[in-house]
């Protein structure tokens, strides 16, 4: 898990900095970046649903700082939800809905962005907002439940209307 949190962490730092020439366009720069938020943001949500208060980490560190890492103490769930947010609304501000289009399952999209900030604001209790982020996903996201004659396309991975983010779990399938 903290592998993509530094992974994720690095991406965002780096690509700001980077030049836009290196790029398509800006936007597609942008959509890096937000890709990246998101990741980091799914990881450490999925953590505090499983172990509680985690160490949270906003930076990356370098060979300079090799044995100079401070200890970090771990972070009130709280605190993490609201960074989580935070790195979600710029991600929702630079991507785009995938339209239920099965092959873009497997990258960040709005719809997946705000799925998620769905299921962090049920954490929160926060049932307004988390209705408000379903709305959303429902009204624009172009999903749609798969039909029972093609149901299992759900677990062939980038094949069902209904698939809103995936993570490939083995390189072939």
């Amino acid at each position: 898990f903290y592998q993509i949190v530094a992974l994720s962490t690095l991406i965002i730092e780096n690509v700001k900095t980077m030049p836009t020439s290196l790029f398509k366009s800006e936007a597609v720069k942008e959509q890096y970046i937000a890709q990246a938020l998101f990741m980091r943001a799914y990881v450490y949500f999925y953590m505090t649903r499983v172990w509680g208060d985690p160490v949270y980490v906003a930076r990356t560190y370098n060979d300079v700082d090799y044995g100079h890492i401070p200890p970090l103490a771990r972070m009130p769930e709280n605190q993490v939800l609201d960074s989580c947010l935070r790195d979600l609304k710029i991600a929702d501000g630079s991507l785009d809905y995938a339209g239920g289009d099965p092959t873009k399952s497997i990258t960040a999209n709005k719809g997946s962005v705000e799925a998620l900030m769905a299921h962090i604001y049920e954490w929160m209790h926060n049932y307004d907002s988390a209705h408000y982020y379903c709305q959303q996903v429902i009204t624009n996201g172009g999903y749609s439940l798969e039909p029972m004659a093609t149901y299992t396309n759900i677990w062939k991975g980038q094949s069902s209307n209904e698939s809103i983010f995936e993570i490939a779990m083995q390189y072939n399938s």
